[in-house]
């Protein structure tokens, strides 16, 4: 029997809750990394093969970005699994990292004004 079968004593519905939506909120970060990672390849690959021939640097610039930032999500989600189920064992919450999220958060702010820039300056 794996680890996540095995009845652990003295815990309740309330904690198995918590665990699977930690477990679904985990996937969320998932989903948003493998949406980011289509953005990235949307703007820095695809865009520059549709549009007429010109400079694509930009569109390379920003849909790199994208892809750090998908890697950003990805790396922190296991991070934020571990230390999330570690303090609900523990019958207590972990707040997620205040720097990490402003981090993301900027990056996501400053990628969408570069895109859009770029949509509306496109031929």
């Amino acid at each position: 029997m794996a680890d996540t079968e095995q009845p652990i004593p003295g815990i309740g519905d309330g904690l198995r809750r918590a665990q699977m939506a930690a477990e679904r909120t985990y996937l969320a970060w998932w989903r948003t990394a493998l949406a980011t990672v289509a953005v990235a390849l949307a703007i820095g690959r695809v865009l520059p093969e549709v549009l007429p021939a010109g400079t694509t640097w930009p569109y390379v610039v920003v849909g790199t970005g994208w892809g750090v930032l998908a890697v950003a999500i990805a790396a922190y989600a296991p991070i934020r699994q571990r230390s999330l189920r570690r303090a609900i064992d523990e019958g207590g919450y972990v707040h997620p990292h205040a720097a990490m999220l402003s981090a993301l958060s900027i990056g996501g702010i400053v990628l969408t004004i570069a895109s859009v820039v770029l949509i509306v300056i496109s031929p």
